[in-house]
């Protein structure tokens, strides 16, 4: 089923390397909200002891996930200068197989977990393409 979809990511960030990640995530930020108009939402938090950092990302369909992706490429590569690793990853919606396995690429020995839509409602723009 087309649609939004949310990605969950929780990253734990190497010892020492907190400000990097703070540095690094702000940069990520501004990066995106200049070239990512349609991105609902995105945001990063890191836990206070500084040892976690969880990604959220609201698409108003697969099509800015895609997008992501490809404009934060680098980015993300570059990231695992300061994370340790990738502890898990959520998709709330209904990807493609063909992002599905993008995200499975990302998610290295991390699980993912896909949770596809059974009931509720939602008031985000959706599309109808896939």
């Amino acid at each position: 089923m087309p649609g939004p979809l949310i990605y969950v990511g929780t990253h734990e960030i190497q010892p020492d390397k907190t400000d990097v990640a703070h540095r690094a995530s702000a940069d990520l930020v501004r990066h995106l909200e200049l070239n990512h108009e349609s991105y609902l939402h995105f945001q990063i938090n890191v836990s206070d002891d500084g040892l976690l950092m969880s990604v959220l990302q609201v698409h108003s369909d697969e099509a800015s996930m895609v997008r992501h992706l490809h404009l934060a490429q680098e980015k993300i590569s570059a990231a695992y200068d300061f994370l340790a690793k990738t502890t898990a990853i959520q998709i709330f919606g209904d990807p493609s197989p063909e992002v599905t396995a993008m995200i499975t690429g990302m998610a290295g020995d991390a699980p993912l977990t896909i949770n596809r839509p059974q009931h509720g409602f939602s008031r985000l723009p959706v599309t109808t393409e896939r």
